[in-house]
């Protein structure tokens, strides 16, 4: 799995970003995540979260400018002159100038018929959208849970080797529970986990499995803001916002398994659960997204700009503008997502804590 060398981890440069949104260009600023190409605005707004894995050099190798995107057919890009940012992303990404390699047929002897045709059609996935979408809808959402399930489970494992922990305060749950209700994002059909000591995490796991920290909770002014997140997580439940992002995540292989209804081994989980953790909510569709978080907040009578704060200083990935269009309250008045009870219970929600 690629890594950015620790020698640019405060490396920053200036690009220009274009998107179906964007068209005409927006200047950006470029840095490395832990396995990402992060791309924010010159006001420190996130927009994206690339992961390295998968970029894909869009312009001629040595060309100037260098033309980046995350994957090999999507709308989004990013051009880039700065020679010393160039030079570190062909260090942190040396196969990014080498030719795409074609396709091989892969035969497992473990296998059904059925494993083959989707190991098949996970290949033409890589390459053509149609093809990528018919897998989605082979996977389902069946296969979306279990997915999630083990994501889940490799976030546990991982949890347990290190500080973090399960916030489980009776009252701060069943506040979480309530407010999750008001922006139509119930816990029957959203499994939310609150974390401490995983600062800044939103985090969208196939089947449903939303995971944020206390301190974006502490750090929300005004309850609306956190239901905000809730919406977003909700926004991103969505198998073929899930099964897209996991496509990209996984190999061939893996995408073979799951189709074919067999496990996903440990290693292999926790090398998708790393790509997700990087892009935390997805970048997959986000103005989409965005669309549709605004859009929850207005149906549950919330104003937007509380959770549109929250997230440029958590540095979240949203598109402002997207959020505000979105607003139907403005500075207008509207009943509370939680009373004032019940957003104390949320914010000391991690006054009682487990080990995963």
């Amino acid at each position: 799995m690629v890594t950015a060398l620790d020698a640019f981890a405060k490396l920053e440069a200036e690009g220009l970003y274009r998107a179906p949104e964007a068209p005409e260009g927006r200047e950006v600023v470029l840095s490395f995540g832990g396995r990402s190409l992060v791309i924010v605005t010159t006001t420190d707004v996130a927009l994206a979260h690339w992961p390295l894995a998968t970029l894909c050099l869009r312009s001629d190798p040595g060309a100037l400018p260098m033309v980046l995107a995350p994957d090999r057919d999507g709308p989004e890009t990013v051009s880039l002159t700065d020679p010393i940012m160039i030079d570190a992303i062909g260090q942190v990404c040396p196969d990014l100038s080498r030719p795409v390699p074609r396709p091989r047929r892969r035969w497992l002897g473990w296998v059904v018929l059925g494993a083959g045709v989707a190991a098949m059609i996970a290949t033409s996935a890589t390459f053509a959208p149609e093809a990528r979408q018919a897998l989605i809808r082979f996977l389902g959402a069946e296969r979306s849970e279990y997915l999630g399930a083990r994501l889940k489970q490799a976030f546990a494992e991982d949890a347990r080797a290190t500080t973090l922990k399960r916030c489980s305060e009776p009252e701060g749950l069943a506040a979480l529970g309530a407010m999750a209700a008001r922006v139509g994002a119930p816990t029957a059909a959203l499994d939310l986990t609150v974390v401490r000591g995983a600062e800044g995490l939103v985090l969208a796991l196939p089947g449903g499995v939303g995971i944020l920290s206390e301190d974006l909770i502490l750090t929300a002014t005004t309850p609306e803001a956190v239901a905000g997140i809730l919406a977003r997580l909700a926004a991103a439940n969505r198998p073929d916002v899930q099964m897209r992002a996991f496509l990209v995540a996984a190999d061939t292989l893996t995408t073979a398994r799951l189709a074919a209804g067999l496990s996903v081994g440990e290693a292999e989980a926790r090398d998708i659960l790393a790509i997700f953790r990087e892009t935390g909510v997805q970048d997959a569709g986000r103005v989409e997204q965005d669309q549709s978080t605004g859009d929850m907040l207005a149906a549950a009578g919330l104003p937007t700009l509380a959770y549109a704060e929250l997230a440029a200083e958590a540095a979240l990935p949203l598109d402002r503008d997207t959020l505000i269009r979105a607003d139907r309250i403005g500075i207008g008045t509207y009943t509370p997502v939680l009373d004032d009870l019940r957003w104390l219970a949320l914010r000391n929600i991690c006054d009682r804590t487990e080990r995963f």
